[in-house]
């Protein structure tokens, strides 16, 4: 029986994958998203930004809720920087 010396098959794309390569690659597509949960994409603020900014300078906030808005923050922010790290990754692998 002879072998087989051709290269492997690649695997077949994951679904999930391509639907996200086909998602990311479309910046309109972003902009609806930020759209539709009232973000400013240029400028990363949401729409109740001035209610949080409100009740800050009223004092109101506990220190339990001034901890939840400060981690909401940074998760804000780490989910940003992660959808930058994968349009870029997405973009090394088209």
């Amino acid at each position: 029986m002879p072998v087989d010396n051709s290269p492997p098959r690649p695997d077949p794309v994951p679904e999930a994958r391509a639907e996200a390569e086909a998602f990311v690659a479309k910046p309109q597509d972003m902009r609806a998203v930020a759209e539709q949960n009232r973000v400013d994409a240029e400028a990363g603020t949401f729409l109740e930004q001035a209610e949080v900014d409100q009740v800050r300078a009223e004092g109101r906030p506990t220190d339990t809720d001034e901890d939840e808005l400060v981690a909401a923050d940074g998760t804000f922010q780490d989910a940003t920087a992660y959808g930058e790290a994968l349009k870029a990754a997405v973009g090394c692998l088209i």
